[in-house]
């Protein structure tokens, strides 16, 4: 799990930004080699659909009733994460998993700080187990199924800390360890 005090890029943990980092500069060289022989190419085009961008916060997540996204992004494959059951799109880090002790409609889920590939529906308060919060469900970029909500308002001062944090269903999501 992230610490308070983990250095961070944008939500991300450092360490996960510095292997995106390096992989897009190996990937650049290797390409570029590979353009020079070739006679040139997009070289950009693989990088941008398999690279991710910074996580997604309740700020910066798309309302689900706005055009949806035209490509998903994607984590390196040596990094823990969550991903959708239904479709596989990446949905977390595991370094972005704050707990696995909440409830959700349908049983267990998890909170985390961050997720990506995912679009906001409407916001509504709603009567969840901890008191009224002011929600929006979370669907999948890649299929629309829900996989959980984003808090934008807690009602009780001993809540607040799930402000912009984001709840995604167990049943929702798959642990892929990426370990090579």
């Amino acid at each position: 799990m992230r610490g308070e005090n983990a250095p961070s890029v944008g939500g991300w943990p450092k360490l996960a930004i510095e292997r995106v980092k390096d992989e897009i500069e190996n990937t650049n060289d290797h390409d570029h080699d590979h353009d020079e022989k070739n006679g040139g190419g997009a070289a950009g085009d693989r990088i941008e659909s398999t690279m991710s961008s910074v996580p997604a916060t309740s700020s910066s997540l798309q309302n689900i009733e706005g055009s949806p996204t035209s490509q998903l992004r994607y984590l390196p494959d040596d990094v823990p994460m969550y991903v959708c059951a239904k479709c596989g799109a990446h949905l977390a880090l595991q370094d972005e998993l704050i707990s696995k002790a909440f409830s959700g409609r349908d049983g267990k889920a998890y909170l985390f700080f961050s997720v990506l590939n995912a679009r906001l529906g409407a916001k509504e308060d709603r009567q969840l187990l901890t008191g009224v919060h002011t929600v929006a469900d979370l669907h999948c970029e890649g299929c629309g199924v829900n996989v959980g909500w984003t808090y934008l308002k807690a009602w009780e001062s001993s809540q607040r800390y799930k402000e912009d944090k984001f709840i995604i269903e167990r049943a929702a999501c798959h642990k892929v360890n990426g370990w090579s």
